[in-house]
C-alpha cells in the first residue's frame, strides 16, 4: 500500500468539492429576482462561477485540505469546511478584484454563497465519508496485513497498529516467532488463547506459513526490527509475492529486499519492501485502461451473444453463460464468467479425465477434451469463450492483462512461493497465454512468466500484450 500522492489519493474529494461549490453558488443565485438563464447573461457571474470552480480545483490539488479527512469527527470536518470556505472566500475575491468586476457581484449572493458551501459541503463530505468508511470496512476492500512480532511486544503493537491503521488496513492475524522457536510451536497466547482481541494469533514459522497459504494477506509488516535479520523469513514472504514493511528499529539486509521505498504505515515511517515495481499512479492509469477496455469488450461481447447463444443453447441444452469460482489477488475469491464451451457435467467429469492431464503441476489442460462441444472448439480457438470476463474486470476483480487465475482446488495445493503469481489481480490475457501456452507444460514456467512478469511490469508491457492477443486471437495461434 505504498503511500499515494496527496492529489491522487483524495482526488474523489477534489472533485466532490468542485461539485458542491458549484451547486452552492447556482442555489445562492436563484435567490436573487429573475431566472438564473438571464442572470448569468451577466459576465460576472459566469466570471465568478468559472473562478470558484478554478479555485475549489487548486485548492484540493495543492494544499493538504484533505488530509487524514477519513478519520476527521464531525467537529473536526466542520471546521476544516469553514477554512475551506474561508480560503475560497479569498481566492475569489482576489480574482474579482483583479478583473475588476467585485462591485458588480451582489453581496446577498456572495453571502449567500458562502453559507450554502458551508452547509452544503459539510453535510456532502460526511454523507461521503460514511459511504466510503463502510465499503473500506468490508474485508474485500482494505489490504490484509499480517503483522509479525515477539511474544513481548505482540499485545501492544497489536493494539498500536489495530487503533492507528484502521482505516488503512485490516490486520490479518498477528504472528509470534522468536518465542516459539526457543518454546517449540503453539498457536495459542500466552493466557492460553488463540486470539488477541479478536485478531487470530499464531505462533512460530509452521503456523504462519499455513496461514499464507490458506488464508487472503496481502502485506507483512516487521513491526520488530530484529526480524529483519532472519534471512529465511524474508525470503519466504518474498518468494510468496507480499508487500513487506520493516520497522526501523533495528538492522536490515537491504540486499535481499527488492523496490525498498521509505513509506507511512499507521503513523509510523517504515521501509517497504515489494515484487511489484509499480507506484499508486501507475496502477490508477492502468484501471483507468481497463475499464476503457472492458467497456469496448462488453460490446463485443453482446455481439457475440447473440450470434452464438442460440448454436450454444441448440447443441446443449443449457446456460449460455458458465460461472466458476476462481481465485484472484492475494487469494480473494470471485465468480469468474465464460461463454459455456463444454457440456453441462464437464465439472463433474473432470477427474475421470485427469489421467490424460499433460501439464506438469496444478494446471488442468488436455487435448481434445472430450467436454467441449463443438462450437466450443471455434470459440476456444479464437477465445470468443473469454469475452465475458471483461464484466469482472468492470467489477474489479480482474485486470485486461495480469497472471491466470486459478481453481480453488488448484489454489489450495500451491506452495508459499507459488501465491506470488496473484500478488496482482489476474488477467484475461497475459504473458502466459501469448508465450504459445499450448506448448509450455510444466506449471513452474507458467509462475515464472507470471512471475517475471509482475517483477517488470510497465503500462507499455501490457500495450504489447494486448497487440499480441488480438494477432494470437486472430490466428487460433496457441489455442487448445
Amino acid at each position: 500500500m505504498r503511500t499515494q500522492k496527496q492529489w491522487i489519493k483524495h482526488l474523489d474529494f477534489t472533485i466532490l468539492d468542485i461539485c458542491v461549490t458549484a451547486a452552492a453558488f447556482l442555489l445562492a443565485c436563484a435567490f436573487r429576482p429573475g431566472p438564473i438563464r438571464i442572470l448569468f447573461r451577466e459576465p460576472v457571474y459566469r466570471s465568478t462561477l468559472i473562478g470558484l470552480i478554478a479555485a475549489a480545483a487548486a485548492i484540493g490539488l495543492f494544499l493538504p485540505v484533505h488530509r487524514s479527512i477519513l478519520r476527521r469527527t464531525f467537529w473536526e470536518e466542520c471546521t476544516q469546511t469553514a477554512k475551506f470556505v474561508l480560503a475560497l472566500a479569498v481566492l475569489i475575491s482576489f480574482f474579482n478584484y483583479i478583473s475588476k468586476i467585485s462591485n458588480q457581484l451582489s453581496r446577498l449572493v456572495f453571502g449567500l454563497f458562502l453559507l450554502l458551501a458551508f452547509l452544503l459541503l459539510t453535510v456532502c463530505r460526511t454523507a461521503y465519508k460514511s459511504l466510503l468508511n463502510r465499503r473500506l470496512l468490508r474485508e474485500d476492500r482494505m489490504p490484509r496485513l499480517m503483522l509479525l512480532t515477539t511474544a513481548g511486544h505482540v499485545a501492544e503493537q497489536t493494539a498500536y497498529y489495530r487503533k492507528n491503521g484502521e482505516r488503512q488496513f485490516r490486520i490479518a492475524a498477528a504472528a509470534v516467532l522468536q518465542q516459539a522457536e526457543a518454546g517449540g510451536e503453539s498457536s495459542t497466547g500466552e493466557d492460553g488463547s488463540r486470539e488477541i482481541d479478536g485478531i487470530p494469533l499464531l505462533r512460530g514459522r509452521e503456523a504462519l506459513y499455513r496461514f499464507l497459504q490458506q488464508e487472503v494477506v496481502d502485506e507483512a509488516l516487521l513491526a520488530d526490527g530484529s526480524l529483519a535479520y532472519d534471512r529465511e523469513l524474508l525470503q519466504k514472504l518474498i518468494s510468496a509475492g507480499m508487500t513487506i514493511y520493516i520497522s526501523l528499529d533495528g538492522m536490515i539486509d537491504l540486499d535481499l529486499l527488492p523496490n525498498r521505498h521509505m513509506d507511512r504505515l499507521a503513523e509510523q515511517i517504515v521501509l517497504a519492501s515489494t515484487v511489484q515495481p509499480f507506484n499508486p499512479e501507475q496502477m490508477l492509469l492502468k484501471r483507468l485502461c481497463d475499464i476503457v477496455t472492458a467497456l469496448a469488450g462488453l460490446l463485443v461481447t453482446g455481439v457475440v451473444f447473440v450470434i452464438f447463444a442460440p448454436v450454444i443453447v441448440l447443441q446443449s441444452p443449457g446456460p449460455v453463460f458458465y460461472s466458476q469460482t476462481r481465485v484472484g489477488l492475494n487469494g480473494r475469491k470471485f465468480r469468474m464468467y465464460k461463454f459455456r464451451s463444454m457440456y453441462p457435467d464437464a465439472d463433474a467429469r473432470k477427474a475421470e479425465l485427469m489421467k490424460q492431464n499433460k501439464m506438469s503441476g496444478f494446471m488442468f489442460k488436455m487435448d481434445n477434451d472430450p467436454r467441449i462441444i463443438p462450437i466450443g472448439r471455434f470459440m476456444r480457438k479464437y477465445s470468443l469463450d473469454e469475452l465475458p470476463q471483461f464484466f469482472n474486470v468492470l467489477r474489479g476483480e480482474m485486470s485486461v492483462v495480469g497472471t491466470r487465475p486459478p481453481t480453488v482446488d488448484e489454489w489450495e495445493q500451491y506452495s508459499l512461493e507459488h501465491r506470488a503469481r496473484l500478488s496482482m489481480k489476474p488477467g484475461v490475457t497475459g504473458l502466459w497465454q501469448v508465450s504459445g501456452r499450448n506448448s509450455i507444460t510444466d506449471f513452474e514456467d507458467v509462475v515464472a512468466l507470471d512471475v517475471k512478469y509482475i517483477r517488470e511490469w510497465n503500462i507499455l508491457k501490457d500495450i504489447k500484450i494486448i497487440g499480441k492477443t488480438i494477432q494470437v486471437v486472430v490466428t487460433g495461434e496457441g489455442a487448445s
